[in-house]
């Protein structure tokens, strides 16, 4: 399913400050986003239990709160660049350092002091 709307988002707020960013989100974007949830679950009852649709859009559902996080706050991205390393050795290295910081955080440790 396209969703226009929020590319049209992303490229408008990209360059405006958080609180710019939440108001174009909730003004462009909340409506795509309800449109998507709607389309999920009206998939989700056509597709077979146990299928790899379902698993895929039971996914999406069950974390919804999260992956619609970004329309409550500006602060936040709408996508992960991380995702998208050079190379395989890159990301494996974006990940060693990810998971340094993460670990650093879990101990009460600041890792950006």
């Amino acid at each position: 399913m396209p969703l226009p709307g929020l590319s049209i988002c992303t490229g408008v707020s990209s360059a405006c400050d958080a609180y710019e960013r939440w108001r174009v989100r909730q003004e462009q974007s909340l409506d795509v986003i309800d449109e998507l949830h709607r389309w999920l679950n009206t998939q989700r009852a056509r597709v077979p239990e146990g299928s790899a649709t379902a698993e895929a859009i039971d996914y999406s559902l069950r974390r919804w709160a999260a992956l619609t996080r970004f329309l409550h706050d500006g602060r936040l991205p709408l996508d992960n660049n991380w995702l998208f390393a050079a190379s395989l050795r890159a990301g494996q290295r974006a990940a060693a350092i990810m998971s340094l910081i993460q670990s650093a955080k879990l101990n009460g440790h600041d890792p950006h002091a």
